[in-house]
């Protein structure tokens, strides 16, 4: 498997792991929101992923870099986890044409 399937699979595992629950509206937003499709909805999302997705990650990153030499193995692997970090929560906030995103209560 070449690097590039393997960071593919790691990111469907992830990207399949995530689950909605979108925050209740009161008044007429809530019908426009209900008729929003739900790529457009304001709301919270948090991971749904399991720890054996969590793993897969892991053991993509060490498939990645097991055959490199020891120093660039070390730098190729911290790097990749920081950039492959699992995010928690992740919100969506619109407000007229503006839209806010926070990643783990982080904008």
């Amino acid at each position: 498997m070449s690097a590039r399937s393997r960071r593919t699979a790691a990111l469907a595992i992830v990207g399949a792991s995530i689950t909605a629950s979108p925050r209740s509206t009161s008044g007429s937003d809530e019908a426009t929101l209900e008729a929003a499709p739900p790529s457009v909805r304001d709301g919270e999302f948090r991971y749904a992923g399991d720890e054996a997705a969590r793993a897969a990650r892991l053991r993509a990153i060490e498939d990645m870099v097991g055959e490199m030499k020891e120093f660039a193995r070390l730098i190729a692997r911290a790097r990749l986890e920081r950039s492959t970090r699992i995010v928690e929560r992740l919100g969506v906030d619109r407000a007229g044409t503006r839209t806010s995103v926070t990643l783990d209560g982080f904008r």
